[in-house]
This record gives C-alpha cells, sequence and structure tokens, in this order.
C-alpha cells in the first residue's frame, strides 16, 4: 500500500507501534507539514547551450542501464557554421546538461546522429561524415565511459574516398542486457545507396566500437533505408526498415554474423512530406528484455496515412518475429480529423510499459505547430491509456524547412525523456528540448500524502497528462479497525469524485485513535492498485471494499 496519511488525535506512541507491518507501506506521518508538495505540470527543458541563432534537430536519446540518470542525446548540431554531430549528456536524469560537437576531420559534413548505451554502461555514438551524396563521405564511432563528459578519437567504421555507394541512414545499437551472449556488443546498420542496389548492411564490434567486421547485408530486397535495430534479452538481434509500402524486418541468432530471409509485418501507408519540411514513415523498434509477462515481445510502429491523415501505428510480435498482430492506433484523437502525427519514437521501459511519443497537430489541424505527446501501454502493446501531453509550448513549423527525420526518446523504470526539435522561440531556430516525464504510476498510487494541519489532508494531485477526468478513491476508517481487521478488509469505503486537494476531514477521531486514509487514481482505463505490488503482478488492480457506505 503506497499510500497511506493518518489523521491522530492523542495517539500514543505504543498504538502507533501496533500498526500491522505491509510491504509497500511509506510510513505514518505524524506531525503536520509545514508546506504542502508543489509539482510543476511540465519539465521542459532546453537541452543545448550553445548561443541562439543555431539550429540543432534529427535527435536521438539514450539511458545508461547500470545508472538510469545518465542520459546522452545526440542531434545534428550547427553552432560551428557547418553541421556537426552534437552531444548532450546529463547525469542527474534530465535537470541539467552538458553539450558539445564530435570532432571528424576527415570530411567537411557531419550528420544522421545516432546513440546507444551498452550493458556496462559505456556508449557508442556513431556519426556520417560527408563531403555530399556519391562523394567522398565515411562512418565513424565515438565512445564514452564517463556518461558522455569525455569522448574517445573517431574510429573508423569506413572510408569511402570515391563516395559510391552512398551509405546514408545509419543506426547504431549496443547489447543493454547483461546476461546476453552479445553483451556490450555494438551494431551499425546503414543503408548502401547505389544507383541500381540500396540493401542494409551491417556492421558489430566487440571492442567497444574500436574495430568493425566486414560488412553483412541484412536485406534480401533493394531500394530500402530508415532502419532500426533492437536486441531480446538472450541477445537476437533484430533489425527493421521501410521497404515502400511495408515494414521490413530480419533477425540474426548469432550476433549479426547472419541474418535470414525478410518478412514484413505490415502494410504501410506512407504520409507525405508536410509542405515546409521532409518527413517519412520509417519505423521505430524496441524489445521487451524483462522477465515479466510480455518478455521478449516486438513493438514496431510508424506513421501511416491509411486512415486519411497520418496516425501512429504499431504492431507486435509474441514469437521472435514470426507473426505479428494487426496494428494498433496509437494517439486517441478522432479518426480521420485531418490532424496529423508524425516522428514517432518507441521504447520499452524496464517494467515492460511501451512508451510511444510523437509530434502531434491535434490542437492545429491543417496548420504548421506541432507539439510532443506520448502514450503508455501496460498490455503488452494491445491497447493504450490516454495520450498525454509532454511539450509545455507548441512549436511554429512553418518557421524552419528541416527538423530532422526522427526524434528521441528513452525511458527509466520511473520517468521517459523525449527529445525533439522545438521552435517554440518564433524565430525559426530549432532548438533541442528535453522532459523528464514520470511514467504512467507503477501501481497507480498517489503521491506525497500529508497533513497540512490537523484537519487538511494534501496530495499530489496526479498530472492531468496521463488522462482526462481523473478522479480519486479512498479508502478510510479508524485505526484501531485496522489493527483489528489486519486483512485490510471491511474497514474501508470507496468514494468516487473526491474533492481535489487539501481535504478537509471536520470529523474527530475518538481519544487516543486515528483515522487513516489511502487515496488511489481513477481514470479512463480502470482504477489504481490495491494489491500487494510485486513484481510478478505488476498490473494487479484489486477492488476497495466498497460495503462500508459512509466516507467522509
Amino acid at each position: 500500500l503506497r499510500a497511506l496519511a493518518l489523521a491522530h488525535r492523542g495517539l500514543p506512541s505504543d498504538l502507533e507501534g501496533a500498526i500491522p507491518p505491509k510491504e509497500n507501506w511509506i510510513g505514518v506521518r505524524r506531525e503536520p507539514a509545514s508546506q504542502p508538495t508543489i509539482v510543476t505540470a511540465a519539465s521542459n527543458v532546453r537541452v543545448n547551450q550553445d548561443a541562439s541563432g543555431y539550429d540543432q534537430n534529427e535527435f536521438d536519446l539514450s539511458s545508461s542501464p547500470t545508472n538510469p540518470l545518465n542520459l546522452i542525446g545526440g542531434g545534428n548540431d550547427y553552432r560551428t557554421g557547418n553541421v556537426k554531430c552534437g552531444w548532450y549528456a546529463s547525469q542527474d536524469g534530465g535537470l541539467t546538461w552538458t553539450d558539445g560537437v564530435l570532432p571528424e576531420s576527415t570530411f567537411p559534413y557531419q550528420g544522421d546522429p545516432t546513440v546507444a548505451h551498452c550493458a556496462d554502461g559505456s556508449a557508442i555514438y556513431v556519426c556520417l561524415s560527408f563531403t555530399g551524396a556519391y562523394q567522398p563521405h565515411g562512418l565513424f564511432s565515438y565512445r564514452t565511459t564517463d556518461g558522455g563528459q569525455t569522448w574517445s578519437n573517431p574510429a573508423t567504421i569506413l572510408n569511402r574516398q570515391n563516395g559510391f555507394p552512398f551509405a546514408d541512414k545509419e543506426w547504431v545499437w549496443c547489447d543493454p542486457s547483461p546476461s546476453s551472449p552479445n553483451a556490450n556488443r555494438a551494431y551499425v546498420s546503414w543503408t548502401d545507396f547505389g544507383f541500381s542496389q540500396s540493401p542494409i548492411l551491417l556492421k558489430y564490434s566487440s571492442n567497444g566500437g574500436s574495430t568493425w567486421s566486414a560488412n553483412v547485408r541484412v536485406s534480401d530486397g533493394s531500394n530500402v533505408q530508415g532502419s532500426v535495430i533492437a536486441s531480446s534479452r538472450g541477445g537476437t538481434v533484430y533489425v527493421a526498415w521501410a521497404d515502400a509500402n511495408r515494414v521490413g524486418f530480419d533477425r540474426s541468432t548469432d550476433g549479426a554474423q547472419t541474418f535470414g530471409g525478410d518478412s514484413f509485418p505490415s502494410s504501410v501507408v506512407p504520409i507525405a512530406n508536410d509542405p515546409v519540411f521532409r518527413r517519412n514513415s520509417f519505423p521505430t523498434m524496441d524489445v521487451d528484455r524483462t522477465t515479466g509477462p510480455h518478455q521478449n515481445n516486438i513493438y514496431i510502429a510508424w506513421s501511416d496515412n491509411r486512415n486519411g491523415d497520418p496516425d501512429i501505428l504499431l504492431v507486435r510480435s509474441t514469437n521472435g518475429g514470426t507473426t505479428w498482430s494487426a496494428p494498433v492506433r496509437v494517439n486517441d484523437d478522432a479518426l480521420a480529423n485531418g490532424a496529423d502525427q508524425f516522428f514517432p519514437w518507441l521504447s520499452v521501459d524496464p517494467n515492460g510499459r511501451v512508451i510511444v511519443t510523437f509530434l502531434d497537430r491535434r490542437r492545429s489541424p491543417g496548420g504548421r505547430p506541432y507539439e510532443v505527446w506520448g502514450a503508455v501501454s501496460r498490455d503488452g502493446g494491445q491497447s493504450f491509456d490516454s495520450n498525454f501531453l509532454v511539450s509545455d509550448a507548441s512549436s511554429n513549423g512553418a518557421l524552419n524547412g528541416f527538423i530532422g527525420d526522427y526524434t528521441g526518446l528513452t525511458a527509466t523504470a520511473t520517468t521517459l525523456h523525449a527529445l525533439w526539435p522545438d521552435l517554440r522561440a518564433g524565430t525559426g531556430e530549432t532548438d533541442a528540448y528535453s522532459d523528464r516525464f514520470p511514467n504512467t504510476f507503477r501501481y497507480d498510487e498517489v503521491d506525497g500524502l500529508a497533513w497540512t494541519s490537523k484537519d487538511d489532508l494534501d496530495f499530489v494531485a496526479q498530472d492531468a497528462r496521463f488522462g482526462a477526468d481523473l478522479e480519486y478513491d479512498v479508502a478510510s476508517g479508524l485505526l484501531s479497525e485496522l489493527i483489528a481487521d489486519a486483512g485490510f478488509t471491511r474497514a474501508s469505503c470507496a468514494s468516487n469524485d473526491w474533492p481535489q486537494p487539501p481535504f478537509v476531514d471536520v470529523r474527530v477521531p475518538p481519544e487516543s485513535d486515528a483515522y487513516w486514509y489511502l487515496v488511489r487514481a481513477t481514470g479512463p482505463n480502470g482504477v489504481g492498485t490495491y494489491g500487494d505490488g510485486s513484481p510478478a503482478r505488476p498490473n494487479v488492480r484489486d477492488a476497495l471494499d466498497g460495503t462500508i457506505a459512509s466516507c467522509p
């Protein structure tokens, strides 16, 4: 029971000590709090620290499996006048950031940033360095072992002085599972753009990116692009890509030394470019690496136009990519309302929740402004909770002709972190903005219960971005009843539409007794949890005892 508050009147210390132990109690507050807890509705932060006037766009973001407070992002960064690969690092879970650009002098321009943490907490950053399309270019990797504070010199993945084929739209992944036989192995995929053949190729590194393998062909077909990589807890490597009017997919069970035959998880109706900037229907993918009920599920999402405007669709596989579900619509605005959702990114958090963020125009259909929205699935991608707003200001997408080809997202056990191109300043300059956003309640508990006076119960109202029309249930009773009824039954009541905090209870408990309260959120997708909270039952929802009618 996560949310417990106690109102007391002359409660003796021996009675307080007689409260039966319960695994998840926060404790009993006997003294009034000096100040109520205040939580701001949003925590958008400008990530790049350079002076104004320079663009940052096209972001990737990763969190360390050994230290969830360490975040590292990458982006196209124009602060030097030419486009470079920018890095952005946080050591405190996204509250503050340091940043810079990575050195690469082989070719004049850099871009297509992509970064991934490994199982040991190190991270690999891969960058395209180029002169121009089909001109001299290469792919180069960097490594950090201190959370992004310092970086190695660039290591060569490939260097093509003749410029052909053109290696573009690369992606990096590093196996983050310490129990995997391929833990810390890094993978880089890209499209080898030729005049008649453009397959997905891949290289891998087993020494932190110091050296890379020979090319491995992934896709059987050609004229494909937008590849992404993920791996299972057991080390199986999955690659997905955009294959004309369908999603392409392949897998390797030997650490990416060989791949099987292509499969196609779904058809796709590609979205059109925005009149101002380009966009795409490239996939995003992640795998459930937990030991929970949806372990090893694979999830792929993309932006699709089959409903008449761009929506975010998701498919899942429960058998390693052999078969796939029908697409599920992630965004929950009205169907075919003319509002675009695009540039999705997907992450599975350490509790198995599937989290998707995306750029969204639902509040300005047909217009150029966009916001960042998100959605969470707690049932293995079968359905999504109400969408929530992540950005606290809209961006005027009419002001810049390029915002990148993708956005960033990573999720820890408690927090999702999005990274996006932001135009809120209205100057046409894209900046990197992020948000450290609480994941949907782990057990749907209400946090921060406290007494601000003898009679006033205050608590942190849950952020409305988790869903519309949140209500609160309360269980209450005398402490003596609670102690006598250690099974927590028939000593409680349920009350919907509890007043917003603070709540004033004018009842006075008997001498040497107290009232106890448990408060939980009730949303569109059901009520919160009064269960044991054990990892084996991560989504259990045990009902309140509603047999006693009287509530405060």
